[in-house]
């Protein structure tokens, strides 16, 4: 990748900026990247904050997954409060999967 060592200066207005602000957020882009993307006319990457917050969650149902299996294997069976909670878990992120 070249570096980048060269600025190019932009006037926009707080309403153009909150805008421009807003789509480099929905797909996890500082404003600069966006803006040279779209000004470069290459493709808006799909970096959706809310398929990271999807795997995070996922990644934490797994730890709890994991816990309870590696208890069950030492022969300490979970108590069910703690099958719950990671059932309750497993169902925010399967309903967060389906709204995305």
């Amino acid at each position: 990748m070249t570096a980048r060592e060269r600025q190019a200066k932009v006037r926009l207005s707080e309403v153009e900026l909150a805008a421009i602000a807003k789509k480099a957020e929905a797909v996890g882009l500082t404003v600069s990247e966006f803006i040279r993307i779209a000004a470069l006319d290459r493709p808006t990457p799909r970096r959706d904050l809310d398929s990271k917050r999807v795997v995070s969650a996922l990644s934490n149902v797994g730890g709890l997954l994991n816990q309870l299996a590696r208890s069950a294997n030492r022969g300490r069976f979970p108590i069910e409060s703690d099958i719950a909670a990671a059932l309750v878990e497993l169902r925010t992120v399967i309903r967060a999967i389906g709204s995305s």
